[in-house]
């Protein structure tokens, strides 16, 4: 199955943050880097482009520009620890896909052999 490309707005549902006008344009530009990513790694596999230039990709690409987008979005510094008084997180590194999602691109991936 085909989906459309995911944008900011995608991106904010995921994580179920309220939309404004300057947090929709960060979502959008790190949506944008997150597909960006995705087709460089897959090398366009599983991106379809209709004549009207609408850019569709399957759902399983979609999925990864969706969690692999919100995590950037949510950690844009890409801080390996938040600390706060007794508050300690250890946020998702942003900066390299998850094992998950290298299992799901790797499935697009054109490799050698």
């Amino acid at each position: 199955m085909m989906a459309a490309l995911p944008t900011g707005s995608t991106l904010l549902g995921y994580l179920g943050w309220a939309a404004d006008e300057t947090l929709t344009a960060q979502a959008d530009e790190h949506a944008a880097g997150a597909v960006l990513l995705v087709r460089e790694y897959t090398r366009g596999k599983g991106f379809q482009t209709a004549s009207d230039g609408t850019v569709t990709v399957s759902d399983g690409i979609a999925g990864v520009i969706v969690t692999y987008g919100a995590r950037s979005l949510s950690n844009p510094t890409s801080a390996r620890e938040i600390e706060a008084g007794a508050f300690k997180e250890s946020p998702g590194s942003p900066w390299s896909f998850s094992l998950v999602e290298t299992l799901v691109l790797n499935n697009y991936r054109r490799r050698a052999g």
